[in-house]
């Protein structure tokens, strides 16, 4: 309603409201005057009262003491509040004497009078300026932040139940850390990848831990398993459930390369028991329980695992688990009458292509059992040995450490790789 409408029906509603003899008569005189006026209820008993004329005037003056700040001053603390990532109030005052130079230097002047008001501001009167400002700026922090983990979650499946693959590529990963029981620092992880039905196992050491590590190794185990990758089951890790990864699989299927990812339910090792139990057979029992904290050998320790990895892959026999029923409270499991090495299992597929199968017999013709054994073995010494040489150094003496390394050089392992035709009948 306009102030001239709502003065003029004020003039009508007054003398109604003075001719009123009791309180209940006034109290509905007064409520019609608000439906029609919309004004709240105690001012609008002033206007009919007489004690407000409705344009303002006699209005009580402001009381308290003047303000001593102008509206520059709170714009010049935001923005060094901001500036200095969003100090608490205490932490602000105190900086305002390093900031405020060169704030007036660099993004805007600052008068003299302006320049005594805020360094002479109390830590309660810069919450006060800050405390709305502070609800509506995200912190730095906050704007750096990534994609949620969560939400990359939901888009890879758990798998909870039992494997029923009857051909290879279905594979289970997991990380073993090198660190002599403690975890604090830098030191070097096992990537471990095998395959359900065959129990094909690949093996790489992993600097720390990171999805485009994982990416990079998964790359390079992919070439050198004789069949083509189905999917993947992982644990809840960062490493394994990532943008990245789930990315990385996303560009696969636009190359026509399907791969399947999924995770176990968290705090469930047994959901990755085939992983878990190359996690010991091949990494533990070999590497054993010594800290790897030596960049330094990631070299050396790359060309062990894979030698390591073929040479189990390809002439250490295992018995594959048939049939597992449980009885009461007991679990009665049967194996293979006759044990056999991941490579005869790939070899004795009836969809293996002939390729693989000559590439993998090629392989074992080529390399001996008794020599890869001795090389690893070896190897494990020669990189136990520089670990050893480069403890004795002090932390700070870099250089030393890099020497140490340089004098091992490689491991030069005497092996023969699988040749390239498993590529072909893969694709």
């Amino acid at each position: 309603m306009q102030k001239g409408t709502q003065l003029e029906m004020l003039g009508y509603w007054r003398g109604r409201y003075s001719g009123m003899i009791n309180r209940k008569e006034r109290g509905i005189c007064l409520t019609s005057f608000c439906e029609q006026t919309g004004l709240e209820r105690k001012y609008a008993q002033k206007l009919l009262s007489g004690r407000r004329d409705g344009t303002g005037a006699g209005r009580r003056k402001a009381t308290g003491r003047p303000r001593k700040y102008t509206e520059e001053d709170k714009e010049i603390i935001r923005q060094i509040w901001l500036l200095t990532n969003q100090y608490c109030a205490v932490r602000l005052k105190a900086a305002l004497a390093l900031w405020l130079p060169a704030y007036s230097e660099k993004v805007k002047s600052v008068g003299e009078e302006s320049r005594k008001r805020i360094m002479g501001i109390s830590a309660s009167q810069i919450e006060r300026f800050i405390r709305d400002f502070r609800v509506r700026q995200p912190r730095m922090e906050d704007w750096r932040k990534g994609r949620s983990q969560t939400a990359v979650k939901a888009q890879i499946e758990v798998r909870a139940e039992r494997w029923n693959v009857d051909s290879p590529g279905w594979l289970e990963a997991d990380c073993v850390a090198l660190c002599g029981g403690n975890m604090g620092g830098e030191f070097i992880w096992l990537l471990t990848v095998t395959d359900v039905w065959s129990g094909w196992t690949e093996i790489r050491p992993m600097w720390n831990r990171s999805a485009r590590k994982v990416i990079d190794h998964y790359g390079d185990m992919e070439a050198c398993t004789p069949f083509a990758w189905k999917g993947i089951d992982t644990d809840n890790g960062g490493e394994f459930i990532s943008w990245e990864v789930l990315e990385w699989q996303q560009l696969r299927e636009v190359m026509g390369k399907q791969l399947h990812l999924t995770r176990s339910r968290p705090y469930y090792k047994n959901d990755q028991a085939y992983v878990e139990e190359k996690n010991y057979t091949l990494g533990r029992e070999f590497f054993g329980y010594e800290r790897y904290g030596h960049q330094q050998t990631m070299a050396m320790m790359g060309e062990l695992c894979r030698c390591w990895s073929l040479y189990n892959n390809l002439y250490r026999p295992t018995l594959k688990q048939v049939s597992r029923v449980r009885e009461g409270c007991k679990v009665r499991r049967k194996h293979e009458k006759t044990a056999k090495t991941p490579a005869q299992r790939i070899m004795e597929h009836p969809g293996t292509p002939e390729s693989v199968k000559h590439a993998l017999a090629d392989a074992m013709q080529r390399n001996s059992p008794l020599e890869m054994a001795k090389a690893c073995e070896s190897g494990l010494r020669t990189i136990w040995k520089a670990i050893r040489e480069m403890d004795a150094v002090p932390p700070y003496n870099q250089l030393g450490r890099d020497e140490i390394a340089n004098r091992y050089g490689k491991l030069n392992l005497r092996y023969a790789p699988i040749a390239l035709a498993i590529s072909e009948g893969k694709d």
